[in-house]
């Protein structure tokens, strides 16, 4: 029973990582592997106590915990526990075998579920909601990094039991455990990499985690597409609170139209617990834990991108229908459904902004919109025009990988003024 830790599934193989899809209403989750690329209906119903990839992956966590292993489990809604709060959005389970590299990271979306040393029993209560989980196989000594990405996720651990054996060389985790890792200086956000347990068919995975004290707190719009440089297809809560797709000139969030269909089953926005990324143009699938509204700058989080062909392609497919949206000028606004609105940015190698005097909202003009037109919103409010979509990144502090400049002959916040120039501007560029 405790010989092997690994994401096991009712599949042969699950080749170090498996994504297991449950749609709402269903008790028979959709399970992808490398061993089965297509979806494949699961081994056993949820509702059963053996068959399926959950009960056999935490077999030795849902038993007392063997004095061979280690583990930690967070949740920011944790079994046996009710009337807090917390600014966490993160769930999941790492599991480690104390004498050999062999360990699981196991992330998921259920609330309330999976306590230790308590059998596994299905509530009947996440029957009608949409959940997912991933696991990934990784080596011990990997955990020092996933337990780094878990300071920028302000985790709320509700169960650890480390060996004395490991504790010596896991004194990152150790650290988190105890509460003594705070982040106190920006940026109050973090990247790892890291790589599964598949001796010649690793899967890079790049682990993007936030903090709610972040001024780039958007995980969408600000982490993602500018870390990434590309456009993402988002599955996720949405209220229209995000008016814009923020990612300045490197990509554009595009919100997935609902409902989706995963194999055969269909699954909605309203009912669907689970939050995901297709990365277009790039083999990455990333399960995300934040929503897409403002509520999710006020929280910390994480997008886990795992870097799979056959993985990021099914993905792909179940977010081919987007929300529809028409562009006015640089930036418009449309809606699909009352749960599924959102601001475009489109780019252009050239635009022109004039601001008259004693107006607060601009005139705009660009090679694609030949006339002037109103820009999209008052320049006293900060999103919806020109000038808060093109300096996104600049208005937050400059990322590791962009190089920044900028000049004025009356620099803000300064009294100097300059007698032999007049000339004030910006040039911003990513490595």
């Amino acid at each position: 029973l405790f010989t092997k830790i690994l994401c096991n599934c009712s599949f042969a193989n699950c080749s170090a990582k498996y994504v297991l899809y449950k749609t709402p209403d269903q008790i028979t989750a959709k399970i992808k592997t490398s061993a089965a690329p297509p979806w494949a209906d699961e081994g056993a119903d949820l509702t059963q106590n053996a068959g399926h990839a959950l009960v056999s992956t935490l077999e030795s966590w849902f038993a007392p915990l063997h004095n061979s292993l280690s583990a930690v489990g967070y949740s920011n809604q944790p079994p046996g526990f009710s009337g807090f709060t917390t600014d966490s959005t993160s769930k999941g389970i790492i599991m480690m075998m104390n004498a050999q590299q062999q360990s699981f990271w196991l992330v998921h979306t259920m609330p309330k579920v999976l306590a230790n040393g308590v059998a596994w029993a299905w509530p009947a209560d996440l029957t009608p909601q949409g959940h997912m989980v991933v696991c990934v196989d990784v080596s011990t000594q990997t955990v020092t990094a996933i337990a780094s990405a878990l300071v920028y996720q302000n985790p709320l651990i509700y169960f650890s039991n480390i060996a004395p054996a490991l504790q010596a060389t896991q004194q990152t985790l150790m650290k988190l455990i105890g509460g003594l890792m705070p982040v106190l200086t920006p940026p109050f956000a973090n990247t790892q990499t890291i790589k599964t347990l598949a001796a010649g068919a690793e899967v890079p995975i790049i682990i993007f985690s936030k903090l709610s004290t972040g001024r780039l707190g958007e995980m969408y719009g600000k982490i993602l597409t500018t870390k990434l440089r590309a456009n993402i297809r988002v599955w996720a809560k949405t209220d229209n609170s995000l008016s814009s797709t923020g990612g300045g000139k490197i990509g554009f969030v595009k919100v997935v139209q609902s409902p989706i269909t995963v194999d055969n089953q269909q699954s909605t926005r309203e009912k669907d617990s689970s939050q995901w990324v297709s990365v277009e143009q790039k083999p990455l699938f990333c399960f995300t834990t934040s929503s897409y509204n403002k509520e999710q700058l006020m929280k910390s989080g994480t997008a886990i991108c795992l870097e799979h062909q056959l993985l990021s392609e099914s993905f792909a497919a179940i977010a081919a229908d987007l929300c529809e949206y028409t562009f006015f000028l640089v930036l418009s606004g449309s809606s699909c459904t009352t749960l599924c609105k959102f601001m475009q940015l489109t780019v252009h190698a050239e635009l022109l902004q004039m601001i008259q005097n004693g107006q607060l909202k601009a005139k705009i003009i660009s090679p694609a919109n030949a006339g002037w037109a109103s820009d999209g919103a008052n320049m006293n409010t900060d999103t919806g025009h020109a000038l808060a979509q093109t300096l996104a990144e600049w208005m937050g502090p400059i990322l590791d990988d962009m190089t920044a400049l900028g000049y004025s002959n009356t620099p803000p916040k300064s009294t100097i003024t300059s007698q032999t120039t007049s000339s004030k501007g910006m040039d911003y560029k990513y490595l």
